[in-house]
């Protein structure tokens, strides 16, 4: 049964190599096709260089500027930040703590608060739960 099996196989890979050998009318068989390295123009170094500068544009990390919490220009914002320095705040510890303060408002606001889908057909399974659909809650963005 064994060497039955093997000559089962060896006949399919025999019978594989003619149909893949025969040529077909064609002058080169699909074997020789397929095995023969390809024949292909190479470009010249001058058409693959980009100049410097766009290179360095490309590979240059986009510079966005540091997103303030408040208009430093305003000179109402400017006494504040004066009077927290004054009650002993530097700068980057009042930009931290107002960081914070503003996300744990947003955190604990109950309409920005989603643990469902609101664009979804059935709408929340909570009875509670308010403003549902039409994208109701993309008004904060």
């Amino acid at each position: 049964m064994k060497l039955y099996s093997v000559c089962i196989k060896a006949l399919f890979f025999l019978t594989f190599l003619i149909l893949c050998n025969s040529s077909g009318g064609s002058g080169e068989s699909t074997l020789s096709k397929i095995l023969k390295k390809r024949n292909v123009q190479s470009r010249s170094v001058d058409e693959l260089v980009v100049p410097q500068v766009k290179a360095k544009e490309f590979l240059s990390a986009p510079r966005r500027p540091r997103r303030n919490l408040w208009d430093r220009s305003r000179p109402d914002v400017q006494q504040w930040i004066q009077q927290f320095m004054q009650m002993g705040y530097d700068e980057a510890r009042l930009e931290t703590d107002l960081a914070y303060w503003m996300d744990h408002a947003k955190a604990n606001d109950q309409g920005r608060q989603h643990h469902y889908d609101e664009n979804a057909a059935t709408g929340p399974r909570d009875a509670s739960a308010f403003r549902h659909g039409a994208n109701v809650n993309y008004d904060y963005y």
